[in-house]
């Protein structure tokens, strides 16, 4: 994680997606972010990386499940 504040070009690239796709993430309030004064738009990096693991998805028990039947066989192959 870094610390601090970055621009949406920085973020975008941090997120390794579009400046685009994040003005988008941006007006639907999808990604926590700051206006300034200015009228520009700051997003903190903490609050960058709560939002991506916010987005990942447990393992369920089926892909569990599934993984050892893969190694099982795997196992049978080597």
């Amino acid at each position: 994680m870094m610390p601090g504040w970055c621009r949406v070009a920085t973020a975008a690239k941090y997120l390794e997606v579009s400046e685009r796709t994040l003005r988008k993430l941006i007006a639907r309030r999808e990604i926590p972010f700051t206006r300034m004064p200015s009228g520009s738009i700051r997003l903190q990096y903490d609050q960058i990386d709560q939002y991506l693991k916010s987005l990942q998805q447990p393992v369920s028990v089926r892909s569990q499940e599934a993984k050892k039947i893969v190694d099982e066989v795997c196992k049978g192959l080597i």
